[in-house]
């Protein structure tokens, strides 16, 4: 008999990766013990000890909710778990736009529930050549005053505020860089690192150009392999990166629920931090 419904907190983390090790899927700790601390877990309990499903809502502010990690232990599938917690989880993120990045195993009850494709994300990964003409400093090092235009900045693009994944991420942070003209901030970049490799992400920024200066400051002399995670609506910037030697991987829908509008400017969300946050 499985356990009732209950949050997950950071005491969890050990069987959260179980979970995920049991799906196949990475240890990552850095990004659970993040995603535990800012966000809404829920989980099942298994009669047998850890966890038989997971989920976490990660709310932005008012205005957008974020669904991920949605795990089921091999030996509980077909029982309705995943369904039952994500019907459970929409409700709770009722009256805000809710929106995440399927897999191609859970596509279908996404699509079930009432999610609808709206973009897809392109993965890069491999180590940045960095050998562009532009590829000059047009960025500088992010300091601690910068937070709060940093995070206005990010909001406009986004949607919704999200300090506390901001701040999160810079606790992360490998290196943190910002754009400015006349003074005013105009972008920025986050490097951090998630097991083997660095992601690079947020990148918010004005125009492709800004973005591209972020991109190879940030990777600049970074000993690990690099991982972009960009909007199909990047053409040019992805064609950038193969160029400059990483590899695009299989295109992951992006889909919200009911077909809500996403608020904010996402054509300057140029790399989001990660799949789970949005």
């Amino acid at each position: 008999m499985f356990g009732t419904r209950r949050t997950l907190n950071i005491n969890d983390l050990p069987a959260c990766l179980a979970l995920a090790a049991d799906r196949g899927w990475a240890p990552e700790a850095d990004k659970w013990r993040l995603l535990l601390s800012i966000g809404e877990g829920w989980g099942i309990d298994h009669p047998d000890g850890g966890l038989a499903g997971t989920v976490i809502l990660t709310r932005h502010g008012a205005r957008i909710a974020v669904i991920s990690m949605l795990l089921v232990r091999r030996d509980c599938g077909g029982q309705g778990i995943a369904q039952g917690l994500m019907r459970f989880i929409i409700n709770r993120a009722r009256n805000t736009t809710t929106y995440l990045y399927s897999t191609e195993e859970a596509y279908r009850l996404y699509a079930k529930l009432g999610f609808v494709t709206v973009d897809h994300l392109v993965t890069h990964r491999g180590r940045l050549a960095a050998t562009d003409p532009r590829q000059g400093s047009g960025s500088r090092p992010f300091v601690k005053k910068d937070l709060p235009a940093v995070i206005a900045v990010d909001q406009a693009a986004f949607g919704a505020e999200r300090s506390g994944l901001i701040n999160g991420l810079i606790a992360l942070a490998e290196r943190v860089r910002v754009t400015e003209q006349n003074g005013h901030i105009t972008g920025y970049g986050i490097a951090w690192k998630n097991l083997d490799t660095i992601h690079l992400g947020p990148i918010i920024a004005p125009d492709n150009e800004t973005a591209l200066r972020l991109i190879v400051d940030l990777a600049r002399e970074q000993k690990l392999a690099v991982r972009l995670d960009l909007s199909r609506r990047h053409k040019a910037l992805s064609t950038w990166a193969k160029e400059q030697g990483l590899v695009a991987g299989k295109e992951t829908p992006m889909m919200v629920f009911k077909t809500q509008n996403i608020p904010g400017n996402r054509a300057c969300l140029y790399s989001i931090a990660m799949q789970a946050t949005g």
